[in-house]
């Protein structure tokens, strides 16, 4: 009997959609790109004092009304740009590239040095040895201080590559190259003095982990290491990313408690503005739960690395070293537009496990460093282990790498995304 109720208020519901349909009445006309645009902000925005004023010196002006607002992090994409910031947002996606990260050392009569070698790139199957020191590019010399800019120049012009080093005072033979697009790595191992070092670039949900991304290829480094007495987890220049992964990466280190706490400004079903707050708690038997670790973050570390750094200092013994971080507490989320464009609103604020707000304020080391953060984070391992320490040089490039000047395939910083 229920089930024939079911079929008839079933039949009643199809024929009254019917009647709609067939008795439609006058449409509602779409909004414009700005009204829309209006609609998000005065919903989301979290800073809402500020619309009155920037509505009306935009006039309709969608790039105007953007403009007009305080916060760096809100803006607006027009539609010719909206798909490669999403994919900037998204991914580690590097177009058209041989999958080397360079290191410019000053007062070498060659400056170029390969910094990393992305394995799964043109680079790394052909098996470019790391801290190759380049000569030429296509057969263009790479010395003095023009070089890096020859070398951009003739790599963006050419999609063959022959690359000419030297490694270990030996020239190699060239390598040919075929550049192609890649998705870039986020975490790295590297060993220095004894110590292992695991250097999280930041936290993206598609790299050259498809699946996983950064929180993928993270534990893939804590299994391959896990035998280290002690490991330094390097999240320095770290801007952010996605909150998932952030999140996820510091529940392999916190058994339990609250990992970090957001509020929203969001919109329900009809519309209306509303507020959420949502508390991530941490869960047990991940694999960074037990053995030695030191966290290392400085000035640049940002946003989602923050979320990151605070959970473990706040829910762990492990010492935080560096420096105090960015204090970039607040969150976006992006909307695609009725023309095809991108929001992306400033509409959360983020906390400390505790219930602090870093924002503006940024969150101090235990420990803070001096000049040279690499052997302090090593001083601190050592400290652990009672392992001697010494100071090295690694192909002749300097011990003290964070001194350098780097050029990596770095994106704008894009905040904390949900």
């Amino acid at each position: 009997m229920q089930a024939i109720y079911r079929f008839l208020l079933l039949g009643i519901c199809l024929s009254l959609i019917s009647c709609v349909l067939d008795n439609p009445v006058d449409e509602t006309e779409s909004p414009t790109e700005f009204e829309y645009n209006a609609w998000l902000l005065e919903r989301l925005y979290l800073y809402p004092s500020e619309l009155q004023n920037a509505f009306a010196t935009a006039d309709t002006s969608v790039a105007l009304l953007y403009k007009s607002l305080s916060d760096p992090y809100t803006r607006y994409v027009a539609k010719a740009h909206s798909e490669e910031t999403i994919t900037n947002i998204n991914t580690s996606y590097v177009p058209g590239d041989i999958g080397v990260e360079l290191l410019l050392a000053s007062g070498n009569k060659h400056p170029l040095f390969i910094y990393r070698i992305y394995s799964k790139g043109p680079a790394g199957r052909a098996g470019i040895p790391r801290y190759a020191n380049i000569l030429s590019i296509n057969g263009v010399d790479l010395e003095g201080d023009s070089a890096y800019i020859r070398y951009q120049n003739t790599l963006s012009k050419n999609k063959e590559i022959v690359l000419t080093v030297t490694s270990r005072g030996d020239t190699l033979s060239p390598y040919s190259l075929t550049k192609e697009s890649i998705y870039a790595p986020t975490v790295f191992v590297d060993t220095l003095d004894g110590f292992v070092f695991i250097s999280i670039r930041e936290f993206t949900l598609t790299t050259e982990d498809p699946v996983d991304g950064t929180l993928g290829e993270l534990r893939k480094a804590l299994e391959a290491t896990r035998k280290a007495d002690v490991r330094i987890i390097d999240v320095r220049n770290n801007p952010g990313g996605h909150m998932s992964q952030c999140i996820g990466a510091a529940d392999l280190f916190v058994k339990s408690g609250t990992l970090s706490t957001r509020v929203d400004k969001y919109f329900d079903g009809n519309g209306a503005a509303t507020t959420k707050r949502l508390d991530y708690r941490a869960s047990s038997g991940d694999l960074a739960e037990s053995g030695k670790f030191v966290l290392l973050a400085n000035r640049n570390t940002a946003s989602c690395g923050e979320i990151f750094v605070a959970a473990i200092a706040e829910n762990t013994d492990i010492p935080l070293l560096g420096e105090t971080t960015y204090g970039k507490g607040i969150g976006q989320s992006s909307w695609k537009t009725i023309d095809g464009g991108l929001a992306i609103i400033t509409n959360l604020q983020l906390y400390t496990p505790q219930g602090t707000s870093y924002h503006g304020i940024g969150i101090a080391p235990d420990v803070q460093c001096g000049d040279d953060f690499t052997l302090c984070a090593i001083e601190k391992a050592q400290s652990l282990t009672n392992t001697a320490v010494e100071k090295k040089r690694l192909n002749n490039i300097p011990y003290s790498l964070e001194k350098q000047t780097f050029y990596l395939p770095r994106k704008p910083w894009g905040g904390a995304i949900p």
